[in-house]
């Protein structure tokens, strides 16, 4: 939350070889194991042809497919690409509890950034527009105890934190639940 993930497909994919060679490098994916057969398998991808000769739908199939229903030697599965299954599998997962060569692979194969869109904040559109002040509800989250405090000590910003908050700052000692932050 507040980041973004970015997946290298070159540290997925080694598109000189074809899936039957092991093009997939995700650990886990062997070749002839049921991760790797669910694609070389599948209708829709030749088992023999590297994946760099893929056309773009075959490609975008491999990498991005999500929920499809398909029938793989008479079993009906769902198929997800792999970066869905990346996602899901590895992802969702804490990475300090992840097995060392699964962390490894994580930490080669994904880029994490700031959110571009709420900049690491984790609030949605609208908590990000509201204002105190002129200051968004991130910003005053963000300010140390003694900037808070003294935030309301000018006038007009103590008449909106109480019209806010619908009484006056505490004292000092006592608690104030800001955002996500508890102050004291």
């Amino acid at each position: 939350m507040g980041t973004a993930t970015d997946i290298s497909i070159a540290e997925v994919v080694d598109e000189s070889k074809s899936l039957i060679d092991g093009a997939i490098t995700v650990p886990g994916y062997k070749p002839g194991g049921w991760s790797v057969r669910m694609f070389s398998e599948s209708e829709d991808f030749d088992p023999d042809k590297p994946v760099a000769d893929f056309d773009e739908n075959e490609r975008h199939y491999l990498l991005y497919a999500e929920g499809e229903k398909v029938r793989i030697n008479g079993t009906n599965i769902t198929f997800d690409g792999l970066i869905p299954r990346i996602q899901r599998s590895f992802l969702s997962k804490d990475r300090d509890s992840m097995q060392k060569h699964i962390r490894e692979f994580v930490d080669r194969a994904v880029v994490f950034t700031t959110c571009p869109e709420c900049a690491g904040t984790r609030l949605n559109t609208a908590a990000r527009s509201s204002l105190i002040a002129g200051k968004s509800i991130a910003d005053v989250c963000a300010l140390g105890r003694n900037h808070l405090f003294g935030y309301g000590a000018h006038g007009r910003r103590v008449r909106t934190l109480r019209r806010v908050r619908g009484q006056g700052l505490p004292n000092r000692g006592a608690r104030v639940h800001l955002g996500r932050t508890e102050y004291t």
